[in-house]
């Protein structure tokens, strides 16, 4: 099953605005702020497409999150787009360091020309740049990798 990350509609007796952050409400006439997944994973692999890259490997997030099913949605939309498959299947784990360490190694194994990564996390992104540095990959000049998320560390 696949978290959707809804939130709990608030009692309507709250006696201030409510705006749902992140999490969508389950009732229509809420206002919630979402980040559009779809889109990311889409500009994501459409700038490494840009930059050239066409072997191109996704490294995602735990799948009881939406966010990591609709990141590859869209990054799986855009290498179509191009009429590319991904180098390797698409490979989901947790948003951590450890499993992009994990995922990159096997990636190269299954695919040592892969020529870009796309991580769902920056988390994960960090985790697959220690592996390419061990393994002797310049990045960007072997393998691009891309991020997800801002995250303070890594940007």
């Amino acid at each position: 099953m696949v978290c959707s990350s809804s939130q709990i509609r608030l009692p309507e007796s709250i006696p201030v605005p409510v705006v749902y952050a992140y999490g969508p409400s389950t009732d229509d006439r809420d206002i919630s702020v979402v980040s559009d997944d779809v889109s990311g994973g889409r500009l994501a692999v459409n700038h490494l497409l840009t930059a050239g890259r066409r072997r191109i490997a996704l490294i995602g997030g735990d799948t009881s999150y939406a966010a990591a099913h609709l990141r590859a949605e869209g990054a799986l939309h855009a290498l179509s787009e191009a009429g590319l498959s991904p180098a390797v299947d698409p490979m989901f784990g947790s948003w951590s360091e450890a499993w992009g360490r994990r995922a990159t190694r096997i990636i190269l194994e299954q695919c040592p020309e892969v020529d870009a990564i796309f991580c769902e996390s920056d988390q994960i992104a960090r985790g697959a740049l220690d592996s390419l540095r061990e393994l002797g990959k310049s990045v960007p000049g072997d393998v691009a990798v891309i991020g997800y998320d801002n995250w303070q560390a890594l940007s």
